[in-house]
């Protein structure tokens, strides 16, 4: 009887361990999502806080939807971040560069993670636009229909942050 109570027991505790396993992979995966919207982020707060921002390019923005280098087109040149050498680079090489994806070392592309800038409702100034960051540590690109869309944004948690317009009101 005392071996059948164990045997229950100890197959119990076997059975956690699939479980845990699970959880720390995606546990690994969120983490490494975090770490990336945040570098993300950081690199484009820095970009729409510089002075030399123009308001036109400012108001461009909302409801901006897309990738890195779809937000480096919407910039003008003197918006790019600056390597220290003095020379610019490009937004939507440098934000996936050195990022993996997934177990198998991936390189992250530009459609594994996703931009969008809006300026808030209770702003009627318009000084104030969200950034909301979102990406993915597999292989689950940025899908092109609406309800795939959908379903993207709802596997894949937003990173947001806001940005005080700095720039030149002109």
């Amino acid at each position: 009887m005392a071996v059948f109570v164990m045997a229950i027991g100890i197959l119990g505790m076997v059975a956690l361990f699939p479980l845990g396993l699970r959880e720390g992979v995606q546990a690994r995966a969120d983490l490494k999502q975090a770490m990336f919207a945040d570098h993300a982020l950081n690199q484009i707060v820095a970009i729409l806080s510089q002075t030399n921002m123009t308001w036109s390019v400012w108001k461009g923005l909302d409801g901006f939807e897309g990738d890195g280098n779809k937000l480096q087109g919407k910039l003008t040149a003197g918006l790019t971040p600056r390597r220290l050498s003095g020379g610019s680079v490009d937004l939507g090489g440098t934000l996936p560069k050195n990022w993996t994806i997934g177990v198998d070392g991936t390189t992250m592309k530009n459609t594994h993670f996703h931009i969008v800038c809006f300026m808030p409702d209770d702003t009627p100034s318009g000084r104030i636009l969200g950034v909301t960051v979102r990406s993915t540590d597999t292989d689950d690109p940025y899908p092109s229909t609406e309800k795939e869309r959908r379903a993207w944004e709802t596997r894949h948690p937003p990173y947001y942050a806001e940005v005080l317009f700095n720039g030149d009101p002109t």
